[in-house]
């Protein structure tokens, strides 16, 4: 897969998995190390990201 395919790929995933509640897929899209800057927090690390993105996420379905 070339880089533009990747990046497709990226995009694609990241709102299906998250909307989906696949948070282990969805946090698989991070780096281990990754830094997310988000509603003006700064979560680092893949685990923290996954933990507090998914304590965000309503009950009911989403879809982006």
């Amino acid at each position: 897969m070339n880089d533009y395919e990747a990046i497709r790929r990226l995009i694609a995933l990241y709102p299906q998995l998250l909307d989906a509640k696949r948070l282990a897929d969805w946090g698989g899209l991070f780096a281990e190390d990754a830094i997310f800057d988000v509603f003006g927090r700064t979560l680092r690390g893949r685990a923290e990201i996954v933990r507090e993105i998914g304590a965000m996420q309503p009950a009911a379905p989403l879809k982006h």
